[in-house]
């Protein structure tokens, strides 16, 4: 089982999502957001709300910040009999107790910086394990006064367990070594397992048999004599909790982060730094993570100084290890860490978290998984049983300890959905939703919309509360993008409500189409080209087509047909027909063709008159709407120019030069357009170009000179080749003397 941000990878089906489901518009026909049922949550706020395996959102257990301390971390929780919960922290390494209606108190300053293991044993005896000197102390519980219990030899005591006889087990690094300890300065190593650390102990329910977790992801057991035994290799993982329900086991492991941990340097006159390589990895994470933070913080300065890599998410996952031996992994989460897990009426509490959010994971045997609890801003990494049935957890980073209680519900809570888009503007229906809601109970809706994709000052505030059920009508304006707010609440006695689906209805606002550029292209230009690189035409565009061309099959001189092409674009996604118009400069518009759903149009410029003219087009959107709903948008080209009269070419005067050629000079013009090339030929000769007297053919209106070769006597004559810029050509001859 997984959810998002905590995925299952295996065998189960998915049992705790939510889908939020927008059912495409066509065109601007009606359409509708719906949330309703399994699947995805992700892009939901969780506010005091717990999303079921069923699919519903009901008000969440009940979770309350008891502390803040004055610490980074609070790496170990442990609770006495009378309700005392005592917190080990770091990187100050204090121990601090809680005490129902008293304010936290520091019960005991170490020379150590971290405590990271506390253990409060069937007796009420308090015990701290610490870093990096690798000692377990005893506390007295009401002075505070601590006594050296054992020194391990080793750096860090990451876990402690009391044996059934008084006896205290302790798990350390870096060299996975396990210590029993009988007394003041009693205690030996009765196994050394090769991990870099001994990370988890408990006992199972007879009290015989030692359960260990390690670092490099192994679960053994021991009875106290020969040698362990291997039950699960979690390759890549480090064993976090190991947890016992008759003869089967629960364990859960944890993944480190990746890239090598960053060395913190030591002051000259602080304690040495812990050798972090040595450490499990996901603690590494909280420890470098919390000591970046904190010389931005007021905290108490401590005593020692480091920067930390990039934090990087870890996986989680949960084993089964069945009585006969046999080990299942029924959970696993890829972007999401847990720290920690115990037991609450038959079902596992995982407690970690994932990206800012703290979450508590509740699941069953199977691993079938809900998100019991998130908490913004708050990283579970310890947890411990209080009195009462509740659990306390602590936090990383900034160090707080919170109280879950199963028992007790929230009386409100929230659930924000995520930005849901029409595609373009849109008018919202009556929102609509299922709840179960018995007396002293309440559902209610808030919407908000905006134009910008995420949330912004632009957006509109919420509008609501929406309190009926079977439609309540939508108080946000007009928008592309809308979002949702369920707020579930109830009295203390009543019954949590339960959401199961909210539908809100909408229509895209219908908009005119809008056009991008109208485009004439030159007379004689291909037109199959430029068919084919318009608008791919459906079957009745494409007979509409054929009969477009077929029209012009009769023109003499192709060259004088001009393509008209545009683009139009709609943003509710319409279909859109379009009318063509054309006119001189200072006449009427002429329809050239009405609602074709083509993007070209032809024109035969030999049967206009030399001169300017526009092209206009309306785009409708009239095939997606109603007529009453029809809009329309129309643009108007640039001026462009019909010249269907050739240039003229007058000859100013013809002189023999003495070695036998001939010098001719005149003047090209042309009443529209510019003259675009030019060329002369003596007699029959080849044509040759002819370059004006300026150098380049750019106006209407050119001089020009020409010598002819050396003519020998007798008649002879020279042509003059003229086109201007649309395509009208001239000959002009002239006799030269003999």
């Amino acid at each position: 089982m997984a959810l998002k941000g905590f995925r299952y990878i295996g065998p189960l089906v998915l049992t705790c999502c939510l889908l939020f489901a927008a059912v495409p518009a066509d065109a601007t026909s009606p359409a509708e957001f719906k949330t309703e049922g399994k699947g995805q949550f992700d892009g939901f706020e969780l506010d005091g709300v717990t999303l079921t395996d069923e699919g519903k959102i009901i008000l969440s257990v009940e979770l309350e910040k008891t502390a803040d301390l004055a610490a980074s971390q609070v790496w170990a929780l442990a609770a006495d009999k009378s309700g005392a919960i005592y917190a080990g922290t770091g990187d100050e390494g204090k121990l601090y107790v809680l005490r129902e209606g008293a304010e936290p108190k520091v019960l005991y300053d170490s020379e150590e910086q971290q405590l990271h293991s506390v253990l409060v044993d069937k007796k009420d005896r308090l015990y701290i394990g610490t870093g990096p000197s690798g000692i377990v102390l005893t506390i007295d519980c009401a002075s505070g006064s601590a006594t050296k219990l054992f020194e391990t030899g080793e750096k860090y005591v990451w876990a402690l367990a009391s044996g059934p006889e008084g006896e205290i087990y302790a798990g350390t690094g870096p060299n996975g070594k396990v210590f029993k300890i009988t007394g003041p300065g009693k205690g030996e190593a009765i196994l050394e397992l090769g991990a870099p650390n001994i990370t988890a102990l408990s006992f199972d329910v007879p009290g015989k048999r030692l359960l260990i977790g390690t670092s490099s992801g192994v679960v053994y057991s021991f009875t106290g004599s020969g040698k362990p035994k291997a039950h699960l290799e979690a390759k890549g993982m480090e064993i976090r909790t190991i947890l016992v329900d008759g003869g089967e086991l629960f364990v859960l492991a944890m993944g480190g982060g990746k890239g090598a941990p960053v060395p913190m340097p030591e002051p000259p006159s602080a304690p040495e730094p812990p050798d972090m390589s040595s450490m499990p990895e996901e603690l590494q994470e909280a420890m470098s993570a919390a000591m970046g933070k904190r010389n931005n913080s007021s905290a108490p300065k401590p005593k020692a100084e480091g920067k930390a890599p990039a934090p990087s998410l870890a996986r989680s996952a949960v084993y089964r290890i069945y009585a006969d031996g046999r080990a299942e992994r029924v959970f696993v989460s890829e972007n999401g860490s847990l720290f920690c897990m115990d037991w609450q009426d038959g079902n596992l509490l995982a407690f970690g978290y994932r990206e800012k959010e703290g979450v508590v994971v509740r699941m069953n045997k199977d691993g079938d998984a809900d998100l019991l609890r998130a908490m913004e801003g708050a990283k579970f990494i310890s947890a411990c049983r209080i009195s009462g049935g509740g659990l306390a957890l602590g936090t990383s980073e900034v160090a707080r300890v919170f109280q879950l209680r199963p028992a007790q519900m929230e009386l409100e809570g929230k659930l924000v959905s995520g930005v849901q888009d029409a595609s373009s503007r849109a008018r919202w229906g009556k929102v609509s939703w299922d709840a179960m809601v018995e007396s002293g109970a309440e559902v209610c809706l808030f919407t908000r919309s905006g134009d910008a994709s995420k949330v912004d000052d632009s957006w509109s505030d919420w509008g609501g509360p929406l309190k009926d059920k079977n439609g309540s009508e939508c108080l946000s304006p007009e928008a592309q993008y809308i979002q949702y707010k369920a707020v579930l609440s109830k009295s203390k006695s009543a019954s949590s409500p339960s959401l199961e689906k909210v539908v809100i209805p909408y229509i895209q606002v219908n908009l005119p189409p809008d056009f991008d550029k109208i485009t004439i292209h030159d007379a004689g230009e291909n037109l199959s080209n430029i068919i084919r690189s318009g608008k791919e035409p459906g079957v009745a565009a494409k007979y509409e087509n054929l009969k477009l061309l077929d029209s012009f099959s009769d023109v003499d001189d192709t060259r004088m047909l001009r393509a008209i092409t545009w683009q139009a674009t709609d943003e509710n996604g319409d279909d859109l027909n379009y009318s063509v118009f054309l006119k001189p400069k200072d006449g009427d518009w002429q329809t050239l063709t009405a609602e074709t759903e083509l993007t070209f149009a032809v024109i035969d410029a030999s049967v206009l008159s030399d001169g300017e003219y526009l092209v206009k087009v309306i785009a409708c959107d009239g095939l997606s709407n109603l007529a009453s709903e029809k809009l329309c948008s129309e643009e108007e080209s640039d001026k462009f120019v019909v010249d269907n009269t050739a240039p003229v070419v007058k000859f100013a005067s013809v002189k023999r030069l003495s070695d036998g050629s001939f010098q001719i000079s005149g003047r090209i013009t042309d009443e529209m357009s510019n003259v675009a090339a030019a060329a002369f030929a003596v007699d029959l000769g080849r044509f040759n170009v002819l370059r004006p007297k300026d150098g380049i053919l750019d106006s209407k209106e050119e001089e020009f000179e020409i010598k002819t070769p050396v003519l020998e006597a007798g008649g002879h004559f020279v042509a003059i080749r003229v086109e201007d810029a649309c395509g009208n050509i001239t000959v002009a001859r002239k006799e030269l003397p003999k």
